[in-house]
């Protein structure tokens, strides 16, 4: 019996209408020796091919009194009534996660299950829908249908949010770039990859270099497979390894046009480049992230063969966070508001916790208020938020004037988010809230409009 995934939850009701049906599924991924015994939620229907070859499943879930149940151990995605604190009262108090694992592979089945599934009967072949796969570095949960933060932005993430399914509570499987995409890309946790840090390239591995990858199991499945920007963390895969893992690649992220000077002091740690905010004076069109929409645009445009697998992923809010003016000036510094603190917040936890943040080179929150740079960063990365929020909208809606629409299957996803200040810390990797919380959206046919799911996820 196959029990790898014997911990992760699928909320099927929330994604379909459907009171009771059986789903079956393709995963990729490896089981783990220590997770024989335990039970789980799911049939086994193949038996053969563990290490690189799909294997199916099939989950039974079922919808009552607005929860959906799955399995034997009780596991439930509870629709609960919307229960809104004040931003203070909801973000003074930034716990550790309970580190459940972020449910990869239920990703997986959701997003394969969204293009190929209907219920309760699976569409033919040349129905199968296309996916627009839209991936957004160092976003954190300030974002409008999220209210992470009560001025922020982002009216064309929020319509797509009202267009499906909003996961209100969900965590980066690793709160860094390298680790968390190819978690999520490869249905594997980290503890199984070893993938911890911003290298090495999974490949490298003499174990993964035939691992069947979520592009690549679209590629199989007789999708055109095309990735733009920022899919997996900076230059991966290299250059002469693409081919195989998508069909076309578009321009990679990239910060784009930079002032002639940093903007703000060096930092202690590290007078690194990237460890910028502010604005000066360019254009949007000059922009790393423009340029990406702008080919994921040509493309749509294009009427690519159906059904097709579009990954597009945007560089901002990733720092160095700058923005046009007409960004920042959507968020006055005399009308900013500031993350709510708690004085003294890590005076209970020892010392060494400051190291779990490990060395990068984001600055302390002491650092920034010394050097009078909290609003300003806080400014900055609202205003690069709402910059890519805008691309987001350009790409959304070149969908829909293209026709493609309905027959797209739209999922926006975060990588990790980003402390401004929470925890006495800027930046990421910690395994604080704020370093793990992020955006994620479902969106197009077969998907329920105007719903959240508040379970972890």
């Amino acid at each position: 019996m196959v029990t790898a995934i014997w911990h992760h939850r699928l909320d099927v009701a929330t994604i379909n209408s459907a009171t009771f049906f059986p789903l079956t599924a393709t995963l990729i991924f490896e089981p783990n020796d220590d997770d024989q015994g335990k039970q789980n939620s799911v049939r086994k229907t193949r038996s053969e091919g563990f290490a690189s070859e799909p294997v199916q499943f099939t989950l039974f879930s079922w919808y009552h009194n607005g929860a959906s149940y799955q399995g034997q151990r009780g596991a439930r995605c509870r629709i609960s009534k919307e229960h809104r604190m004040s931003w203070h009262q909801a973000h003074s108090q930034h716990r550790p996660c309970r580190w459940s694992t972020f449910s990869t592979v239920s990703f997986l089945i959701v997003l394969a299950w969204c293009c190929e599934f209907t219920a309760p009967l699976a569409l033919a072949a040349p129905n199968r829908y296309n996916v627009l796969f839209i991936s957004i570095d160092d976003l954190n949960d300030w974002v409008g249908c999220l209210q992470g933060h009560p001025q922020a932005r982002t009216p064309h993430i929020d319509r797509l949010a009202t267009r499906g399914t909003l996961f209100t509570n969900a965590h980066c499987q690793a709160p860094l770039c390298n680790p968390s995409r190819t978690s999520v890309l490869t249905g594997l946790r980290p503890t199984t990859t070893g993938v911890y840090g911003l290298a090495p390239w999974f490949r490298t591995s003499p174990r993964y270099q035939s691992h069947v990858t979520l592009p690549q199991h679209f590629k199989n499945s007789g999708y055109r497979t095309m990735s733009t920007g920022k899919i997996w963390h900076g230059r991966y895969p290299p250059k002469e390894l693409r081919e195989q893992e998508s069909d076309e690649w578009g321009p990679f992220s990239s910060v784009g046009v930079r002032p002639p000077k940093k903007l703000i002091p060096a930092t202690p740690e590290s007078h690194h480049a990237l460890m910028d905010w502010g604005t000066f004076a360019h254009r949007d069109e000059d922009k790393g992230d423009w340029k990406v929409a702008d080919w994921a645009i040509g493309k749509l445009k294009q009427k690519p063969a159906e059904p097709f697998f579009l990954g597009v992923g945007f560089f901002l809010p990733h720092v160095p966070c700058y923005a046009t003016q007409k960004w920042f000036d959507l968020y006055p510094q005399d009308e900013l508001m500031l993350p709510p603190m708690v004085k003294d917040d890590r005076a209970d936890t020892p010392e060494f916790s400051w190291y779990m943040h490990w060395k990068l080179p984001e600055p302390r929150l002491s650092w920034v208020k010394q050097q009078q740079q909290w609003r300003p960063l806080v400014q900055s990365y609202l205003a690069c938020t709402s910059f890519v929020d805008s691309q987001v909208g350009r790409v959304l809606d070149a969908l829909k004037e293209s026709g493609l629409q309905e027959r797209t299957v739209v999922v926006l996803w975060s990588d990790h988010g980003w402390h401004l200040g929470e925890k006495g810390i800027t930046g990421k990797n910690s395994l604080w809230s704020r370093s793990t919380h992020v955006p994620l959206i479902f969106a197009g046919p077969g998907v329920r409009a105007g719903n959240r799911c508040d379970a972890t996820v």
